[in-house]
């Protein structure tokens, strides 16, 4: 299927391979399975650890109200670990990646198929009308502080606040939907979830307070605001003038990159143009290509306070160059 994307990722990455050549390039994409599977093991580790101590300390202490906020960013973590290890990088092998990525979506609250499929969507088709549209549905101050709860987020995934707008870039007829294979493990990957949530239903009836405050509040209050930190440092600014500037160009730091698993802001802008660039070399492409976007006119970021005022206070369109 052609791209009907205002971003030519093919001249962009050509320009890249050009400017870096093409060992440098190739060196980003190189792989660590012993990085690959500590990974994985680590991010079960860290969701069940903070689960036992949750359901442990006394709610509402310090340490727990920090444990309870990392583990909604833990939550959305395992999205990502879904996005570059099973929809990406098949990690292990696509059968593996595939039962893998449905346990793993569960725990970020996604179906495997229809969250991949929609997904390479969105990379050969960034940018157009249909593309991620319930965002911009979020065209007003209220709607975007309502996007910060479970409620909202519900409201404006099913595009129950659909706003109407001029036409930009469309998408081929078809584009986002489901084909009929797609559609049949859909339909398997939703009883496979209903039988997890009857398992945790019944892991709550024996352990209350670990199902609660380990997972089922987390998922709920803190995972929505952590998406909508995810929302504006993704695609919240963006240029469709310049090939190079699909994404919020926010200068990422440790501590924004290990939160957003390297794929936010400066690191989610080189994804789309380089999508198989494992999570652990990201920060080194961003790095080696920052003189270079810069160079070709794309805005980088620095402030996220700015970024949030910008969002909330200036109301500033989803998808567009945002004043300075």
């Amino acid at each position: 299927m052609r791209s009907s994307s205002p971003y030519d990722f093919t001249k962009a990455k050509k320009e890249l391979v050009a400017a870096f050549g093409e060992d440098a390039i190739q060196d980003l994409h190189e792989t660590s399975p012993f990085l690959d599977w500590f990974t994985l093991a680590f991010h079960w580790a860290l969701f069940l650890g903070l689960v036992f101590l949750l359901g442990w300390l006394p709610a509402l202490s310090p340490l727990w109200i920090l444990c309870f906020l990392v583990q909604g960013f833990v939550i959305m973590a395992f999205g990502y670990v879904l996005h570059d290890f099973f929809v990406h990088r098949f990690v292990g092998g696509k059968r593996f990646s595939y039962w893998m990525g449905l346990f793993t979506g569960f725990v970020a609250y996604l179906l495997r198929t229809p969250y991949a499929e929609t997904h390479y969507d969105h990379h050969l088709h960034t940018g157009t009308d249909p593309d991620e549209a319930y965002k911009d549905d979020l065209d007003t101050r209220w709607k975007r502080l309502l996007f910060l709860t479970p409620v909202g987020y519900l409201l404006a995934f099913h595009r129950e606040l659909e706003s109407e707008r001029a036409a930009r870039f469309p998408a081929p007829e078809g584009t986002f939907k489901l084909d009929k294979e797609a559609r049949r493990r859909a339909r398997f990957e939703r009883r496979f979830l209903l039988c997890c949530w009857a398992v945790l239903i019944g892991l709550a009836v024996l352990w209350p307070r670990f199902v609660l405050y380990g997972y089922i509040l987390p998922l709920f209050l803190v995972l929505p605001v952590a998406n909508v930190f995810r929302t504006i440092l993704e695609h919240g600014e963006t240029n469709p003038k310049n090939l190079f500037h699909c994404a919020t160009y926010y200068r990422t730091g440790p501590l924004t990159r290990f939160l957003f698993f390297w794929d936010a802001g400066d690191c989610h802008l080189v994804h789309h143009i380089f999508p198989n660039i494992p999570f652990y070399r990201m920060g080194k492409a961003v790095d080696l290509f920052r003189p270079f976007l810069v160079g070709r006119g794309v805005r980088e970021r620095r402030s996220l306070l700015q970024l949030l005022h910008g969002y909330f206070v200036r109301n500033e369109p989803h998808r567009t160059l945002w004043s300075a």
